[in-house]
């Protein structure tokens, strides 16, 4: 079956993505590569630098062995001057940090730039923290059980840019009639560090699908699953923007909703130890199944993944080849839904990427043949440079 190519006179930028356009003089300024619309938010850390004052307070050191400063030097990455340094002498933890005192309920994101001078980046921890009226807490974390960054991107020239989205209160504990007695802004590190920190963002978010520039919020989108039967076909591109090493994250999860947060019977494609996995976990609590491939996945490119599914397997094509085959008895499960970028949970196996040209549809095996996947991802990938044309 061929593919009909069509140029629609499309404009890409230039790591080949697509940039939308209505009309021919609607093209975004100069070095622009994308908008948004967001509602209302402000950043919450503006102030008189020289003193740390902001709008909701002071930056504060918490220990005899930190040290924090403003030094007035001009950045040439973010075209400002003035940034904090913040130094370590010893490995005892410290921290400083920002209090907010604020019984609304509300969802907090944020996002920092780092420049490292001495020291590991992976023992620089941003948090935001909830405390309650009993003296316990929430805590958002920047890392996660590895030590290493979930949402950390590698600006070069020693800067890095690190987020945390969605923030928000334990409802239990509001259920049970706590209130919320302060959100804290924090940056600890175990270690000896020295480096400074650039346009911290802290925002009140209620929206949690609104962002502006490095504040997103936790990318799962669920959709109803509807298809009759046990042949079908998913079809996306995703790219990896996680350097270091990817622990079981998920490109999609599809499964059946149980009687909690968690998927039962779910089908999942992963990245294993940062390599492309197929997976099954049963909903009769039988063993799991997986299949793995060496194709990297945090290589930083997008990657065409395809997975068609029939009765009683599961194959994934990476870039238009086959890679390998999943066998299992999918009559058994009854899925209800897909999600997008995680699971259910947004526990830590969400991944940190994009999603793009997505498909979902029946799989006819006189149509997805090996040539034809081939041919789709020669058609298809937009995300080189040149472009290809898209296809209809």
């Amino acid at each position: 079956m061929a593919l009909v190519k069509t140029d629609y006179g499309l404009i890409y930028n230039d790591d080949g993505s697509l940039c939308v356009t209505v009309r021919d003089d609607d093209i975004p300024f100069e070095g622009v590569k994308s908008f948004a619309v967001e509602e209302g938010t402000t950043n919450l850390i503006t102030g008189d630098s020289a003193t740390f004052a902001t709008s909701i307070g002071s930056w504060v050191e918490s220990d005899a062995n930190l040290t924090i400063t403003w030094e007035n030097i001009y950045n040439e990455f973010l075209k400002q001057n003035g940034v904090m340094r913040y130094r370590k002498t010893d490995s005892n933890n410290a921290s400083c940090r920002i209090n907010i005192t604020d019984s609304t309920l509300t969802t907090y994101s944020g996002s920092i730039y780092i420049k490292l001078i001495s020291g590991n980046i992976n023992a620089i921890r941003p948090a935001g923290v909830f405390y309650y009226s009993d003296n316990t807490w929430t805590d958002y974390s920047w890392v996660d059980a590895n030590g290493s960054y979930k949402r950390i991107i590698d600006m070069g020239n020693g800067i890095y840019r690190i987020e945390v989205n969605n923030m928000k209160y334990d409802q239990t504990k509001i259920d049970a009639g706590l209130t919320i007695s302060k959100f804290q802004i924090r940056i600890t590190s175990p270690d000896l560090v020295d480096f400074y920190v650039l346009a911290a963002q802290w925002e009140q978010k209620p929206f949690a699908t609104s962002f502006v520039d490095g504040t997103r919020a936790d990318g799962n989108l669920q959709l109803p699953w509807t298809m009759d039967g046990y042949n079908f076909v998913i079809n996306l591109f995703a790219k990896d923007l996680f350097s270091s090493t990817n622990t079981n994250t998920h490109i999609f999860n599809l499964g059946t909703t149980g009687l909690t947060d968690v998927y039962d019977g779910r089908l999942i494609l992963r990245q294993n130890n940062s390599l492309f996995q197929l997976y099954i976990d049963p909903a009769d609590g039988s063993a799991s199944v997986s299949s793995n491939t060496s194709v990297a996945s945090n290589d930083g490119k997008y990657h065409m993944l395809t997975v068609l599914v029939e009765a009683t397997q599961a194959r994934l094509y990476i870039d238009g080849i086959y890679k390998t085959t999943l066998t299992y008895d999918f009559t058994k499960e009854n899925f209800d839904k897909l999600v997008l970028g995680s699971n259910i949970s947004f526990s830590p196996v969400t991944a940190y990427g994009l999603i793009s040209n997505l498909y979902i549809g029946n799989y006819d095996p006189n149509i997805w043949t090996d040539a034809f996947i081939q041919e789709l991802y020669n058609a298809k990938r937009p995300f080189s440079v040149p472009a290809k044309l898209p296809i209809i």
